[in-house]
């Protein structure tokens, strides 16, 4: 397992939350959906992570580590919430210490056209609609809990594929 900061992970994850407070929860259905987009649209994901197959859905190995260095160092606010009895956790960036243009210049065009649809598109969306489609999907559905998926199962998805047409993602 991978644990080490992933600056395009990072990245991925400033622009996702640009303008708007995001629940972890949701934050990881987001990166995963860009990667997996991106994979079906490129052939290769944008963060170059494995994401694992967890109890609330898809997480990208680095994500805890690049997730809490971006809140160390300002660019990211972290607020927690007691919610019935556990922690939530949103998280927005910090646009007033974050050069937000400066990340953009870092990613290539399709990156960011498809970073851009994934927050215009997926990002107003309930983390339990984000949560029943990765469910019904490959690579989630042939995967076993705790295990690495294979994203490369996802072009084979008719499903996946038509909602992803539909969603206007690619």
């Amino acid at each position: 397992m991978k644990t080490e900061y992933n600056q395009k992970l990072a990245a991925m994850m400033l622009l996702l939350v640009q303008g708007r407070k995001t629940r972890r929860t949701t934050l990881n259905k987001l990166l995963f959906f860009a990667d997996l987009v991106h994979m079906l649209k490129f052939g290769w994901t944008i963060s170059g992570s494995n994401y694992l197959k967890l109890m609330y859905g898809p997480a990208a190995e680095e994500s805890d580590v690049s997730r809490t260095t971006l809140v160390m160092a300002g660019f990211l606010k972290e607020e927690r919430q007691s919610l019935h009895g556990s922690y939530h956790y949103w998280y927005e960036a910090d646009e007033a210490r974050v050069d937000l243009e400066r990340v953009r210049r870092d990613l290539s065009e399709g990156e960011l056209d498809v970073l851009d649809r994934v927050r215009q598109r997926l990002a107003p969306r309930t983390a339990t609609y984000l949560s029943e489609r990765n469910h019904q999907f490959e690579p989630w559905v042939s995967t076993l809990t705790a295990e690495v998926l294979d994203f490369s199962k996802a072009h084979h998805d008719k499903k996946l594929i038509a909602w992803v047409k539909r969603m206007k993602l690619i």
